[in-house]
């Protein structure tokens, strides 16, 4: 089974959020930051 990272050209994922700080509340939401390999412009490369 390939990964995200194999299937996107994801080179990071980074989460900064307030559940990855343990700070959440029920409306809080989850961050997530990506970064692509070159030639991988956005996540529709599948």
């Amino acid at each position: 089974m390939r990964t995200l990272q194999e299937v996107y050209g994801i080179a990071t994922i980074g989460d900064f959020s307030s559940v990855i700080r343990e700070e959440e509340i029920p409306e809080s939401d989850v961050d997530i930051l990506v970064t692509h390999h070159p030639g991988y412009a956005t996540m529709q490369n599948a």
